[in-house]
C-alpha cells in the first residue's frame, strides 16, 4: 500500500510541476538521466547506512538497497536496528520509491513522445549504407512502395538492406504494410538541405529520386533542383531519377545524373534492374517504344533447331537479336530459352533496329539456311 500511495504522489506531482511542458523527447530524456543518478545515489547513501548500522557488508548492503527500493522483499536481509530501520524509511521509502515513480512516468512520456515522432515522421532514424527514395506518387503511393518494396526484397543482396523514404505524404504516419517491410520514412522535402540531413544522404548506398506525378512535365523543374542539390553534396552518382519529359534529360546529364528514366509505375521493377544493372533501364524503355531498337513478332516454321544456331544466323546477317519464342504447345512465349534448347515453333521474337527491320522472308530465309546447312 506504502508503494502505491508514492507512485500516485510521484505521479500527481510529475503533472502538477511540469510534466506536460516537456514536449521535446531531449528534454524528458535529460530528466530521466537526472533522476537516475538522484536514485543511484540515495541507494549508495542507504546502502552505506546500512553498512555503518547494521554491520553487513557494502555487497549485502547494495542488494538490500535494491531489494527494498524495488519493493520486491525477499526477506533474506532487512534492517534490524532503529538508525537502519530510520534511514531506511526516510532514504528509500520517502526519498527512493518517489524519484522511481517520477522516473518511471518520464520513461512513460519519453515512449510516448518517440512514437509521436515517429508516427509524425520526424525521428531521425540514422541510417547507413540504405536505399533512399525521395518523393512519393501523387497516386497510390501505399500500392506502388509495397511493390517496389517486394521487388528489392527478393534480391538477396538487398533482403535486409534498410530502406527510408523522404516525403511530405503520410500525414498520419507510414502505414503498417510498409512498417512490416521494413521500410521507415521522414516527413520532409527533398529540395531542403536540412531534410536531406536528417535521412543521411550522403552515407546511402542507392537514392531514387521519384516524379510526384508521371503525367504532368512541370515535375521535372522540381527534380531538376533535387538533383543539383544532390550534385553539391557529391552523391548524384548513386542517383536513380524518374523524367517525365525526354526534352530534359540533357539539362539533368548535364548536372551529373546519370541514370534515367521513365516514370512507369506499373513496373517499379524497372527501377530495381537500374539499380542491380545500371543502363539495363535504357534497354528495358526501348521496348516500350517503337523508335529506335523495339521487338518484333515474326511468324517462322522452324523444327527442332538449337537455339543457340537461330541466335548465330539472325546475328550473322544483322536482322537482329533473338529474345525468344513461342511454345505451339502452350501458346506461351518462352524468353531467353538456354542455348542449347532444341526449339519447334511457329513464331519467334527478335529485337531489331528501326533504321534496318527486316522482314518476313527475310527472317524466313535466314532460318531455312540454318536447315540446309545440318
Amino acid at each position: 500500500m506504502l508503494h502505491i500511495l508514492f507512485v500516485s504522489m510521484g505521479a500527481r506531482w510529475h503533472r502538477l510541476t511540469g510534466g506536460g511542458l516537456f514536449h521535446n523527447e531531449l528534454n524528458i530524456v535529460r530528466r530521466i538521466v537526472i533522476f537516475g543518478v538522484m536514485l543511484w545515489s540515495l541507494i549508495f547513501v542507504h546502502a552505506a547506512a546500512m553498512v555503518y548500522f547494521e554491520g553487513i557488508s557494502y555487497a549485502d548492503a547494495i542488494w538490500l538497497s535494491v531489494t527494498t527500493i524495488t519493493t520486491v522483499g525477499y526477506g533474506d536481509l532487512s534492517a534490524s536496528t532503529f538508525m537502519g530501520r530510520a534511514a531506511t524509511v526516510l532514504l528509500l521509502y520517502v526519498g527512493g520509491i518517489f524519484l522511481l515513480a517520477l522516473l518511471a512516468s518520464d520513461y512513460v512520456d519519453y515512449r510516448i513522445a518517440r512514437r509521436q515522432r515517429i508516427n509524425e515522421g520526424k525521428w531521425d532514424w540514422n541510417m547507413h549504407d540504405h536505399i533512399l527514395i525521395l518523393n512519393s506518387p501523387v497516386y497510390n503511393a501505399e500500392i506502388y512502395f509495397r511493390r517496389i518494396v517486394g521487388q528489392i526484397r527478393q534480391l538477396p543482396e538487398y533482403e535486409q538492406t534498410p530502406i527510408q523514404i523522404l516525403t511530405t505524404s503520410f500525414t498520419e504516419g507510414l502505414p503498417t504494410s510498409l512498417q512490416e517491410m521494413g521500410v521507415r520514412h521522414y516527413r520532409g522535402s527533398p529540395n531542403h538541405f536540412d531534410d536531406l540531413k536528417h535521412v543521411n544522404v550522403t552515407s546511402a548506398r542507392h537514392i531514387l529520386v521519384l516524379a510526384q506525378n508521371e503525367y504532368d512535365r512541370s515535375v521535372d523543374s522540381i527534380t531538376f533542383d533535387i538533383v543539383h542539390r544532390l550534385s553539391e553534396l557529391g552523391v548524384v552518382e548513386r542517383t536513380y531519377v524518374e523524367v517525365v519529359d525526354d526534352d530534359n534529360r540533357e539539362r539533368l546529364y548535364s548536372i551529373g545524373a546519370r541514370v534515367l528514366l521513365r516514370p512507369i509505375r506499373s513496373y517499379p521493377e524497372i527501377v530495381v534492374r537500374a539499380m542491380v544493372a545500371p543502363g539495363s533501364e535504357a534497354i528495358i524503355e526501348d521496348f516500350f517504344t517503337h523508335d529506335g531498337d523495339h521487338p518484333q513478332r515474326y511468324p517462322v516454321d522452324v523444327r527442332d533447331v538449337a537455339w543457340h544456331q537461330i541466335i548465330t544466323a539472325l546475328a550473322r546477317a544483322d536482322f537482329g537479336t533473338a529474345m525468344g519464342y513461342i511454345d505451339p504447345a502452350h501458346g506461351r512465349v518462352v524468353p531467353n530459352p538456354p542455348a542449347a534448347t532444341r526449339v519447334t515453333t511457329e513464331a519467334l521474337i527478335v529485337l531489331v533496329r528501326e533504321t534496318a527491320e527486316p522482314s518476313k522472308e527475310q527472317i524466313d530465309q535466314c532460318l531455312k539456311a540454318i536447315h540446309s546447312s545440318a
